[in-house]
């Protein structure tokens, strides 16, 4: 713009320009300039940058969360953060609001013989664990009534599958899972999406998994669902991105490679692959 020539070509095209993903490179330092020019170049080296400089208003608006840090790290460093409240792990004196419930479960019985342990004291017979019961949950799972027992005073470790007891009543201690491995990852999952878990013994059950961080890849085929209709060779499709794909994400590109008598699409060509992918984009238009 500070450069002369070509003003036809740039009047015509000022609503290009101003959009942040159609805009050329040569304007995108006009858009830095104006919402990120405190932010050295070379963090744009290894990212998005139209999409990061579409993002610095919620950026900015998010000043002081978490998800501004992990922003601003994944910018400029390329890398993924958790942050540590030290505030989780300090016990205030006085303070009932602390609560960190330690649980046991065993398989019951209708007779609810478990709420019988209520403020007593039991203990592990293989163990010597021993805890005081402050209360009691029976659960249905499928046909089998688990009881989960929550505990205070916890000295020691109770064994899975030991037997407990109060001296009265006595129960046997069911496995629960704490820890999951990842064989086989698969693929097109979300983050947040919760996954149960098959298999175990004869009275497994009710154990899910929830998604808590994806990894990233490229889109590596493409298959028609709608064909739709008035389409020649060459129409390019728009691709939505927002959701999808990290900070440091390139998007695919995708064009009509062949069509019938009506238009209808019957082949695409997948120009770009794209990278940073975490869940499928979506696809629309073509022109």
């Amino acid at each position: 713009m500070e450069q002369e020539g070509k003003p036809y070509e740039i009047i015509g095209n000022l609503n290009n320009y101003a959009d942040l993903g159609k805009t050329t490179d040569e304007f995108l330092k006009y858009f830095k300039d104006q919402f990120a020019i405190d932010i050295p170049e070379l963090a744009f080296s290894v990212a998005n940058k139209p999409l990061a400089l579409k993002r610095m208003r919620d950026f900015y608006r998010a000043k002081g969360s978490e998800k501004s840090f992990q922003f601003f790290f994944r910018l400029l460093y390329n890398q993924e953060i958790e942050l540590y409240y030290p505030s989780v792990d300090i016990l205030r004196v006085s303070d009932g609001r602390y609560d960190s419930s330690e649980i046991i479960r065993v398989i019951s019985n209708e007779s609810g013989d478990v709420f019988k342990l209520l403020g007593n004291k039991i203990t592990g017979q293989s163990s010597g664990a021993t805890a005081i019961v402050e209360s009691v949950l029976n659960e249905s799972v499928g046909s089998t009534l688990v009881s989960t027992i929550y505990l205070s005073g916890t000295i020691g470790t109770f064994l899975p599958e030991e037997t407990i007891t109060d001296n009265t009543y006595s129960f046997v201690l069911g496995r629960m899972l704490t820890n999951v491995s990842i064989d086989v990852s698969g693929n097109n999952y979300n983050i947040g999406e919760n996954i149960p878990i098959s298999g175990g013994g004869i009275i497994a059950s009710g154990a899910v998994a929830k998604i808590s961080k994806l990894s990233t890849g490229k889109i590596m085929s493409v298959t028609i669902d709608q064909a739709g209709s008035g389409y020649v060779v060459g129409d390019k499709f728009d691709i939505n991105n927002v959701g999808h794909m990290n900070i440091n994400g390139r998007t695919m590109s995708l064009r009509v490679s062949s069509v019938d008598g009506s238009g209808a699409v019957t082949g695409i060509t997948l120009e770009n692959m794209g990278r940073g992918y975490t869940s499928i984009p979506t696809v629309s238009g073509g022109s």
